[in-house]
């Protein structure tokens, strides 16, 4: 190679650098504490620690009682801290404040489906396949990654299909909850 060609390639290599640096200052030297606070959450919750995640999630939802977006984040620690009547109660008046937002359905399905509530919970999952890409499809794989998750959790789609099924068995042959697949159900954050 000539040395024009390294010195060209060096150039190149340094100055990508500076351009990454520069771009990364001004990402966190400008950056709004309320999207701070809310990754701080995020990064919490994707991270496994529900308590802190819950807890940061407070803090937002009651400097700023309209962020949906905190209160999704509430429920969604809470029901990893299976303290789903909470959780529920949350989602319930998170949708009523967004009722066209289908993930919100979703969130509150899986709640629901939790609390045995399978009725609901179908109504929610059948609001939440109509307009909600990740009830559809699931996690992708960045969001497994990002969230430790090694197998890819049932959707709700296969979820709803699923309750659908039982419930047209007779009611003494439906097996509505199994544990290891409900707690595979990831809900979803925002």
């Amino acid at each position: 190679m000539t040395d024009t060609l390294k010195t060209l390639q060096r150039l190149a290599v340094v100055g990508t650098l500076l351009v990454g640096g520069v771009l990364a200052w001004d990402h966190i030297s400008n950056r709004d504490p309320a999207v701070a606070a809310h990754q701080a959450a995020s990064d919490a919750f994707n991270s496994g620690d529900w308590n802190r995640a819950y807890s940061l999630f407070s803090k937002i939802a009651a400097s700023d009682v309209d962020n949906l977006a905190a209160r999704r984040g509430q429920a969604n620690s809470l029901a990893q801290l299976a303290r789903y009547d909470e959780a529920h109660a949350i989602m319930t008046r998170v949708v009523a404040a967004d009722p066209d937002d289908a993930c919100n359905h979703a969130t509150r399905g899986i709640i629901a489906d939790h609390l045995g509530k399978h009725e609901a919970a179908m109504r929610d999952y059948a609001r939440a396949v109509g307009g909600c890409r990740a009830a559809v499809h699931g996690m992708t794989w960045f969001q497994r990654l990002l969230s430790n998750t090694h197998e890819r959790p049932p959707t709700v789609v296969q979820r709803l299909n699923y309750l659908r099924a039982q419930m047209e068995l007779p009611a003494e042959s439906r097996i509505l909850q199994i544990e290891k697949m409900d707690r595979a159900q990831k809900p979803w954050t925002s």
